[in-house]
């Protein structure tokens, strides 16, 4: 969590007293004077933090502590330095302990948040105020537009559970995970892991289709790594593959399709994705089914035109991180994926790649 160092009323910046918990959660301690004449008046600012958008402050860590007359009440209000918009709010009574909100805090905008501490009674003078930030499931910190009406959705924000389509399962390995590719989100890793779920109507596109997703490539298991496929084990047309994108050795990517009762149709792109690099891979596919174009990070790279539009897979379904019956595993963290069943304009495309990149990653 982009939870940064506290600033103080001074203009210092100091790192709080107390460590993270090594999930991304940070954790300060800091102690407050409090005069008898701001008492049931005004708070008391004692720092800022930033917060990134889809940041979550877990209700069951967060906490102030009074040490100085342990009989008063006191708040605390999480505000937005930049307009004021109250985030939340938290109260303690009486005896020393902890206050937090009854259910997590997700931010929805990103800035800077004062905390703010206010004494109900007076005779207290000084408070010892901690705050610990932390993930809860984590969240996005970026997500594609949904209102294109995605044929499917998936943003990995700690589950499998699609916008739109259907919810992937874990067919083989475990499940897991990780920071994802922008800061503050959570991305699953896969790695010996394969995705998959029963056949759905709305995916099987043999014509118009555009997919994005946004990588952090880490490898490749064998000489193939499926990224995604909607396909199945056998060589029938109800089984066909109706798009795969795959990773080679040294990063290259692949596009695949079949038509009439497995015959292959291969793209390999002129282009490769750098290991560690944070990068939106996007894909169009024109609507008679055999042009294609290929953007990376919103910007188009290369074109091709298949042999034949992929047919068939009224039986198939989609496989994410590998393909059944063989390894070809992807080895990678995939933070979103974005399936539609029509061609995106260039803007919408490079509009899309902004929104999922980081800050310094955007052209």
């Amino acid at each position: 969590m982009a939870a940064q160092n506290l600033v103080y009323e001074d203009g210092e910046t100091r790192v709080g007293a107390a460590p993270g918990d090594g999930n991304g959660g940070s954790a300060y301690v800091v102690d407050v004077a409090m005069a008898d004449s701001q008492v049931g008046t005004d708070f008391k600012s004692i720092g800022v933090v930033h917060l990134d958008v889809g940041s979550i402050l877990a209700a069951s860590s967060m906490a102030w502590i009074g040490v100085d007359d342990n009989t008063n009440d006191a708040e605390l209000e999480i505000r937005s330095a930049e307009d004021d918009t109250l985030l939340a709010t938290l109260t303690k009574t009486g005896l020393v302990g902890a206050a937090a909100p009854g259910a997590d805090i997700e931010v929805a905008t990103a800035g800077e948040y004062s905390l703010r501490l206010r004494a109900d009674t007076a005779g207290v003078t000084a408070f010892c105020f901690g705050v610990h930030l932390v993930y809860a499931q984590g969240a996005p910190s970026a997500a594609l537009d949904t209102s294109d009406s995605p044929s499917g959705l998936w943003l990995f924000n700690g589950d499998l559970t699609a916008e739109t389509g259907s919810s992937l399962s874990v067919a083989t390995g475990t499940e897991l995970y990780t920071p994802g590719v922008v800061p503050g989100d959570l991305g699953i890793r896969l790695r010996d892991v394969r995705l998959s779920q029963a056949h759905v109507a709305a995916l099987n596109i043999t014509a118009a289709l555009t997919i994005t997703f946004l990588i952090r490539l880490r490898g490749v298991s064998g000489t193939t790594g499926v990224i995604l496929s909607f396909g199945a084990d056998s060589e029938t047309e109800a089984n066909n593959v109706n798009y795969e994108v795959s990773v080679h050795p040294g990063g290259r990517l692949r596009f695949f399709q079949e038509n009439s009762t497995g015959n292959d149709n291969t793209w390999d792109t002129g282009f490769a994705l750098t290991q560690g690099t944070p990068t939106v891979v996007t894909l169009t596919r024109a609507a008679n089914g055999v042009d294609m174009e290929l953007f990376l990070d919103g910007i188009s790279r290369d074109t091709n035109t298949m042999s034949n539009a992929s047919t068939g897979g009224t039986t198939s379904f989609l496989n994410v991180g590998g393909f059944p019956g063989a390894t070809r595993f992807a080895r990678c963290t995939l933070s979103n994926l974005f399936i539609k069943n029509a061609v995106l304009t260039d803007a919408e495309i490079l509009a899309q790649a902004r929104s999922l990149l980081p800050p310094d990653m955007r052209t």
